[in-house]
């Protein structure tokens, strides 16, 4: 009987054994699962973060690309008026020229009246 008590002991002492490891195991799993579940809300909140600074980056761009398109067609207008400027430029040229013409035939039938 004596062996059979010890045996009986010896069971129950593993058994002991066993259950505590396995709420040492459970308590570390719970431990795990409260740690991942803070890396998951820290995950989210940062998601969040990172998807209001997209959207301002986005309205940035847009405001960008909208002051791009100002500044286009403002170029436009002003290569427009250079192109204005240039073409009277010639036309003065050609006037000018064609009056110094003019004037050196003047000049010319004038002297050759005179002599």
């Amino acid at each position: 009987k004596t062996l059979q008590l010890e045996n009986s002991q010896n069971l129950l002492d593993k058994g002991s054994k066993v259950i505590a490891h396995e709420k040492s195991l459970r308590q570390a799993a719970e431990m795990e699962r409260q740690n991942m579940s803070e890396k998951l809300k820290e995950s989210f909140a940062q998601n969040e973060r990172f998807a209001a600074a997209n959207e301002t980056l986005q309205d940035m761009i847009s405001e960008m690309e909208s002051s791009l398109m100002l500044t286009k067609n403002e170029n436009k207008k002003l290569l427009k008026i250079l192109n204005e400027v240039r073409a009277a430029d010639k036309e003065r040229e050609a006037w000018n020229g064609s009056f110094q013409q003019q004037y050196s035939d003047t000049i010319e039938k004038l002297s050759s009246l005179l002599h």
